[in-house]
């Protein structure tokens, strides 16, 4: 058996609300350009905003964004502990706010100040999708800095991140030979 591989962000889901990470842009839960703010529902941030929850239940804290005029801003970071030379897998959920294709932009993964995934969100209507990237822990480390970055600069890229993930786990068979 493979040993557990506990999530390494602390409130990954928000749950805590604006707690255990940093961000480029402001705190702000008023409708605003260049903010964020943790809650329960797009129409909180901004009541032009749909009606959507959280990624599992609906009714839980998520980071809502109202995106960043400024290219390659790290909307979410904070650092993790880390085994070196350990497989790792960083992954979140992202859901845009805009019902139509006016809303396409890029996010990047990014960890130790290096961009390791860059990838296009572009739904037609809210719809929470996962993005997951696995790389090995760099040797000599025992602390990374990790990121999501909005790599495309101005409006419409307003969207909402859940359920962020981080862990290193070192793989152990589990047989015995004869």
């Amino acid at each position: 058996a493979q040993t557990p591989c506990p999530n390494a962000v602390e409130d990954g889901d928000f749950e805590a609300g604006n707690s255990g990470f940093t961000s480029g842009l402001a705190s702000n839960c008023a409708c605003a350009s260049n903010s964020f703010c943790v809650n329960t529902n797009f129409n909180l941030k901004c009541a032009g905003w749909p009606n959507f929850g959280n990624h599992t239940s609906g009714g839980e804290n998520f980071l809502l964004i109202d995106g960043s005029d400024v290219a390659a801003t790290n909307v979410w970071s904070t650092t993790v502990p880390v085994s070196p030379g350990d497989a790792y897998t960083f992954s979140f959920w992202v859901a845009s706010v805009y019902t139509t294709n006016q809303q396409v932009f890029d996010l990047g993964m990014v960890v130790n100040g290096v961009i390791v995934k860059q990838f296009t969100v572009s739904q037609v209507k809210p719809n929470w999708t996962q993005y997951t990237f696995s790389g090995v822990c760099p040797p000599n480390l025992r602390s990374i800095p990790i990121a999501i970055r909005q790599m495309s600069a101005g409006g419409f890229r307003d969207f909402g991140l859940d359920d962020i993930y981080f862990a290193c786990c070192p793989c152990k068979a589990d047989y015995t030979t004869t």
